[in-house]
């Protein structure tokens, strides 16, 4: 029996025994195939063993996947800003004074039909590792709510409520939305996500998302909404965490941090 050579590598990552390493280099060895991005990704090969130098390497230069992680791990205590207008992804690593950090990330861009979420102008925020408004992710696919979970109304956005209950849905054949611009200097982070076209055809006719943040602890999120019908909005957050409400506010209440 043959294994996907990116199973054997994640195992071999994951569990960080030695037998699954060697049966990964073995499987490796006797393999024609092209390393594909799974593999590329996980391979367990250290230094000299490792059939990428540093100029080609799939870890910025590191030489396996722990190394990677070490100075990933350095680079975001430092702090990190990446922006990727095109794809429409944003994320924002900035220190708090007591040496924890504050995540921030904004996902929009173009829908992709063949895998994507209903996710544009969803938000993650994480502070001092601890996530206090997260993605969902997916589940087994074999899981019954594994249809619901990339659903728009499972994300961190502002989600329209149709007065006859029927979900409103970011459809895989729309546009997407549009980080129309991002700057950070400082500590200072500004952003815009434009989702208009992300959603079913005449629910919105402006959707924007904006984002000031003039402290790593203060975030500001400002929705600006046209609705040709209008009808109620939902400011959604999900978390794991207790939850208190009061009237028009809440709370996500972590271990050391609140939002």
């Amino acid at each position: 029996m043959r294994y996907p050579l990116g199973l054997l590598a994640a195992y071999a990552v994951l569990s960080g025994e030695p037998e699954w390493q060697k049966l990964y280099e073995l499987a490796l060895e006797g393999s024609s195939e092209a390393p594909d991005i799974y593999h590329l990704i996980m391979s367990p090969r250290d230094g000299a063993s490792s059939p990428w130098d540093g100029a080609s390497s799939p870890w910025d230069g590191a030489s396996s996947p722990r190394d990677y992680a070490s100075s990933l791990d350095a680079d975001l205590k430092r702090g990190r800003y990446t922006f990727f207008q095109e794809t429409g992804q944003l994320s924002s690593v900035r220190k708090l004074r007591d040496g924890d950090s504050v995540l921030l990330h904004i996902c929009s861009g173009p829908t992709d039909g063949g895998h994507y979420h209903e996710d544009k102008g969803s938000i993650i925020i994480e502070a001092g590792g601890e996530p206090l408004a997260f993605d969902r992710g997916i589940t087994d696919y074999h899981h019954p709510e594994t249809s619901l979970m990339g659903m728009a109304s499972r994300h961190n956005l502002v989600y329209p409520v149709s007065p006859d209950g029927r979900i409103i849905r970011q459809p895989r054949d729309s546009a997407g939305g549009k980080l129309t611009s991002s700057v950070r200097t400082d500590d200072i982070l500004l952003a815009c996500s434009d989702n208009r076209d992300a959603w079913e055809t005449g629910v919105f006719s402006e959707n924007y998302r904006r984002l000031f943040s003039p402290l790593p602890n203060l975030i500001l999120i400002d929705d600006e909404l046209t609705m040709p019908h209008p009808a109620g909005v939902h400011f959604r957050i999900n978390t794991s965490l207790p939850v208190s409400a009061r009237e028009s506010e809440a709370e996500v209440q972590g271990q050391r941090y609140h939002l």
